[in-house]
């Protein structure tokens, strides 16, 4: 079997690094890529057998030298656009200004990370970009929710995937619904009472059970799927 290489970015979130987890574990060759030094020297003493790279400035040339010499010259099958899991209300609250600033950054850095990768992809001719999303109405049941980003990758998603469709690269995105967060008894209760909007007894999936769904994105017949966005939803309509 040809080893598979896998890109996942914010390697900092516990949701991106369960994912790299879950693949690695099916046999596929991951990556995490890190934006904070600390997390992800402590990420690697934690799991050493794990692929950490770490930047500090996503800027084309560096990213090329830094991928370049972690893959060893290896081409990405996948690009997993990691989960920022940002609270955007919370940062709204703070300052909306760099509530603003945090999206104009991130969207930037998923434009070059995307740029540099799709780049190698384009010429074989074969290649998967995948954004894993979580549902922006959990923010009534109490959920961090991303409306703002989620929308505008949805946006760039779907533009992506009529541009490099011709190329026979896949670009699609994943929706979660509510989930697990590592409650407590009283804490998960409590929980499963403010997602009965959205369905009746309501089972609270974790992180872990939610992720295997990528693998239809990944190793299922996505040749015929560009521009989706998939809804894992525990039983819930998750449309964004």
């Amino acid at each position: 079997m040809t080893t598979k290489y896998v890109l996942i970015t914010n390697g900092e979130e516990k949701v991106n690094q369960l994912i790299a987890s879950h693949f690695e574990n099916k046999g596929y060759q991951c990556f995490l890529l890190f934006y904070d030094k600390k997390a992800c020297e402590h990420y690697a003493v934690l799991n050493p057998n794990q692929k950490s790279i770490y930047i500090k400035s996503v800027e084309e040339h560096a990213l090329q030298e830094k991928l370049l010499e972690a893959l060893q010259g290896n081409p990405i099958d996948t690009l997993i656009h990691g989960n920022e899991m940002l609270n955007e209300e919370s940062l709204f609250d703070q300052d909306p200004l760099k509530l603003n600033q945090i999206i104009v950054d991130t969207l930037n850095r998923i434009f070059v990370v995307s740029k540099v990768v799709v780049g190698q992809m384009v010429k074989p001719k074969k290649g998967k970009v995948i954004f894993p999303l979580f549902y922006d109405p959990l923010y009534y049941a109490g959920y961090p929710s991303s409306p703002i980003l989620n929308q505008a990758k949805l946006s760039l998603m779907k533009c992506m995937s009529r541009e490099l469709g011709a190329f026979k690269l896949n670009v699609n995105a994943m929706t979660f619904g509510y989930y697990n967060n590592e409650f407590e008894k009283v804490e998960k209760k409590s929980m499963k009472n403010k997602v009965e909007i959205f369905s009746l007894k309501p089972k609270l999936p974790t992180l872990e059970e939610y992720i295997p769904a990528l693998g239809m994105l990944i190793e299922g017949p996505t040749e015929l799927m560009g521009g989706e966005n998939v809804h894992v939803g525990a039983g819930i309509e998750t449309g964004i």
